[in-house]
């Protein structure tokens, strides 16, 4: 993980050498994100840490020419492997692929319906004892719903998103990104590049908004 606080750009790159000793077949490399009810999030309320997108940007490209250059593919955003031990998992889930997720909180996706287990786990075991299933939240999601989603979770990888995907004023900021060398276009789907890959969640909400 980087841009922890008190990181600098050299311990980053001595952890990411540090993994690579171990020879793993897959890596996963996550900026820190600070989420509500955590004492991560307080700080940044406090101003006790800041948030850096520049800095964020380095720590990442920085990690990806290492992990490219030892061999790995950098196959998703956070995600890298050594050719054929891409998680297979993943991949069908940023594709928009059906899944089914086991135990408390787990949450499920299965023809267009979305589901969650309750979060406790007494309550979990209990339910499933009594009732057979757990699940608290059932949500029906719309066609224009999973397109937005599929967008999102697609620009994360390297294979992209089909141009056909977007709406006409999306695609004129598809066009802009290839001028700002953010995306390019393989055959028929954009591909984020570069600085793009840094910044996909902008982008994905730019692209999915207009």
């Amino acid at each position: 993980m980087f841009s922890i606080p008190g990181q600098s750009l050299e311990t980053w790159l001595q952890s990411v050498d540090a993994a690579l000793e171990l020879e793993p077949d897959h890596i996963s490399a996550y900026n820190l994100t600070y989420e509500e009810d955590t004492a991560f999030f307080e700080s940044l309320k406090r101003g006790d840490v800041q948030c850096d997108e520049d800095r964020d940007a380095t720590m990442f490209t920085a990690a990806s020419e290492r992990l490219v250059q030892a061999g790995f593919c950098h196959y998703e955003t956070s995600n890298y492997a050594r050719p054929g031990a891409e998680s297979r998992h993943n991949q069908g889930y940023w594709q928009g692929e059906d899944y089914i997720g086991l135990g408390p909180s787990a949450v499920s996706t299965v023809g267009g319906q979305r589901s969650s287990n309750v979060a406790d786990t007494r309550a979990y075991v209990e339910r499933m004892r009594v009732v057979g299933h757990a699940t608290e939240h059932i949500e029906v999601l719309g066609e224009n719903e999973l397109r937005i989603e599929r967008i999102a979770m697609g620009l994360r990888t390297e294979t992209g998103i089909p141009l056909g995907w977007l709406e006409t004023e999306a695609q004129n900021t598809a066009r802009w990104l290839q001028a700002e060398s953010l995306a390019t276009v393989r055959g028929d789907r954009l591909v984020l590049i570069g600085r793009g890959r840094a910044l996909v969640d902008p982008i994905a909400a730019e692209l999915i908004c207009v």
